[in-house]
């Protein structure tokens, strides 16, 4: 009987080993299973701030280009300067900003404010402000709307 008993105490034995076992091989799996998709998490939020820096940079050379160009018509001595440089502003609101601002809409709003009256200041020979005065408001409307998208810190805010 004694050996009887060993040998269901063994098997009992066995048993719970094995099932121990079973336990731990489920977990581990679990456990692998859950880890290689926080993972994945993390690297899908990794590549997705990269994408959205790279966005930012290319916002940031076309609007401090944008803004650069309708200062510097603004900074213009007289008329003869605002001719040369408009050049520069159309060619910016007609492609890079354009592609870019298109997004924005304040940006994209005082960028059309300062393409329509840089049109009416060449259409028009009569007036006789100086460019400072003439384009003043609308340059610095651009500077502001295009301010936050230049700053890296307010990159998880335009998401």
């Amino acid at each position: 009987m004694t050996k009887y008993s060993l040998e269901n105490k063994l098997k009992i034995y066995d048993r719970f080993i094995a099932t121990i076992t079973a336990i731990g091989v489920v977990g581990g799996g679990l456990w692998g299973a859950y880890t290689f998709f926080k993972q994945q998490k993390q690297s899908i939020k990794l590549r997705q701030r990269e994408l959205a820096f790279m966005v930012y940079k290319d916002k940031k050379d076309a609007y401090l280009s944008l803004v650069d160009a309708a200062n510097e018509i603004t900074a213009s001595k007289n008329r003869k300067e605002v001719i040369e440089k408009a050049s520069l502003y159309l060619r910016l609101y007609y492609g890079r900003a354009h592609v870019i601002a298109d997004s924005d809409h304040k940006v994209s709003e005082s960028k059309i404010a300062f393409k329509n009256k840089l049109m009416t200041y060449l259409k028009d020979e009569q007036i006789d402000t100086s460019p400072f005065e003439y384009f003043g408001g609308v340059a610095f409307a651009i500077t502001n709307s295009c301010k936050i998208y230049l700053d890296p810190r307010a990159i998880d805010e335009l998401k």
